[in-house]
């Protein structure tokens, strides 16, 4: 798969299914871009690779948290907005 020919959405569903990283998503566009724009200038101000590579690594990082994964749960499609919650269940019953 060609990273770089990729729509963002297709980057992003990706990225969310964990079949990709953010930092592999980045390598592959800084050597896209170092292919292309010597001969096109098209960007003329890029911040340093090695920045890029680790502000990149951090969001990947991130994903992984407990939190980021109860977040990614929460909006799973098809899910329930009750699904999975257990807190107050005796209340629940009580309001029926």
């Amino acid at each position: 798969m060609e990273l770089t020919s990729l729509t963002a959405a297709e980057l992003s569903v990706a990225i969310h299914a964990r079949d990709i990283s953010c930092r592999e998503v980045m390598a592959a566009f800084l050597v896209r871009i170092a292919a292309y724009n010597p001969a096109l200038n098209a960007i003329v101000n890029l911040r340093d690779g090695n920045d890029l590579l680790t502000e990149a690594g951090g969001y990947d990082d991130e994903r992984f948290t407990p939190a980021a994964q109860l977040r990614a749960n929460l909006r799973r499609p098809g899910r329930r907005p009750d699904e999975g919650r257990g807190v107050h269940r005796d209340r629940q019953d009580q309001r029926s």
